[in-house]
C-alpha cells in the first residue's frame, strides 16, 4: 500500500548517499506559552536512524519556538557527531535570517 502525501505537502525525498535527512517540526499553545518540537533522523533509504523530542516553556512566539527548536537540533546532531545533514521543516525565515542577516535585523542578536 501506497500512502500518498496530503494536500500541499511535498513528497518525502531521499537525501544524496552518504547524507542523511533530519526532518523537524515545531509547535506552540499561544494561551500557555509552551512549545514542543522533534526531530527524526533517516538515511537515503528512509531508514529512522534516530529521534528526539522536547518541550519547552515560557517561549513568547512561534519564531521563538522554531529559533529554540532549530538550534536545539543543531546541536543535537554536533554532540551526536551526526555530519552530512539535510536539516528539512517550515524554517524558511531562520534560514534565511542566516543566509541573509541584513534583510532580517530582528534575528541579529
Amino acid at each position: 500500500m501506497q500512502v500518498k502525501p496530503k494536500k500541499g505537502r511535498a513528497k518525502w525525498k531521499p537525501p544524496l548517499t552518504g547524507w542523511t535527512m533530519c526532518k523537524v517540526g515545531v509547535t506552540r499553545n499561544k494561551s500557555t506559552r509552551l512549545a514542543g518540537g522533534g526531530w527524526v533522523l533517516r538515511n537515503e533509504r528512509g531508514v529512522v536512524i534516530c529521534h528526539r523530542r522536547r518541550a519547552c516553556s515560557n517561549v513568547c512566539s512561534i519564531d521563538d519556538a522554531r529559533f529554540v527548536v532549530i538550534l536545539w537540533t543543531l546541536e543535537s546532531m554536533g554532540s551526536q557527531r551526526i555530519s552530512n545533514v539535510v536539516v528539512a521543516g517550515e524554517f524558511a525565515e531562520l534560514f534565511e535570517a542566516v543566509e541573509r542577516p541584513q534583510v532580517w535585523p530582528s534575528f541579529l542578536h
